[in-house]
């Protein structure tokens, strides 16, 4: 399991990177996204074709009925978070920005866990949290 988060972690870095350098400087940031949705739907369609039972099943209508309006909610909120990123991603420095946002999500995912999922946090973990707080200082100054 740690190969594939280091892989998987590797190779988010290494596309950020990619993005930073090469495709936000040949693309605004709304026709990226374009390509990168129009891209992600070509996939799509083409993994329905070939798989239609786990993309039409029956029940599929009555639920997207049910949550459309989370749905649009959680998509509109996607929309704006990606643009935002973009944006950052444009103007910042990649070496203070990836571990800023990678220390942030790690804290709010936790709070969140604990107060909405009533997850449990240990000392060791808070501990964790408030030196992982301090090398972002370390790293943004």
């Amino acid at each position: 399991m740690i190969i594939l988060l280091l892989l998987t972690t590797f190779m988010y870095a290494l596309m950020t990177l990619y993005r930073k350098t090469h495709l936000l400087n040949e693309f605004n940031i709304q026709t990226w996204m374009m390509i990168n949705s129009g891209v992600m739907f070509g996939i799509l369609c083409l993994i329905a074709l070939l798989n239609p039972k786990e993309f039409f099943d029956k029940n599929i209508i009555s639920s997207l009925k049910k949550n459309m309006t989370s749905i649009a909610i959680y998509k509109g909120v996607g929309i704006i978070t990606t643009f935002v990123w973009l944006y950052l991603l444009k103007k910042t420095d990649m070496s203070k920005l990836m571990p800023l946002n990678m220390i942030l999500v790690t804290l709010f995912t936790t709070v969140m866990g604990v107060i909405v999922l009533d997850e449990k946090i240990t000392s060791k973990q808070s501990i964790g949290i408030l030196m992982a707080m301090c090398s972002i200082y370390l790293i943004q100054y």
